[in-house]
């Protein structure tokens, strides 16, 4: 495995779980994620993904949503790099 194509996996993750939750990602979110950009899954699925958890709902579906919807609108793929190759 590159050293560089593990370097820009933790950083899309990190970048996209911050755009989608406000947060960090937890070791086993990182791991998880890792391994499934590694295998293929698009950075539009991983945004998709976040943006269907529960976690995601519990905290922007309540009356929040309203104030964060242009914000939540504005996360997609564009906001993060395109690699062609995350293996």
């Amino acid at each position: 495995m590159s050293e560089r194509a593990s370097e820009l996996r933790e950083f899309i993750i990190t970048r996209a779980f911050r755009l989608a939750l406000r947060r960090s990602p937890d070791p086993e979110g990182l791991a998880r994620y890792s391994e499934e950009l590694r295998a293929g899954m698009t950075v539009k699925s991983l945004l998709d993904d976040l943006k269907g958890s529960r976690e995601y709902k519990i905290r922007f579906a309540s009356g929040m949503q309203k104030q964060n919807q242009r914000w939540q609108d504005s996360i997609d793929e564009t906001s993060l790099p395109q690699p062609k190759n995350l293996k």
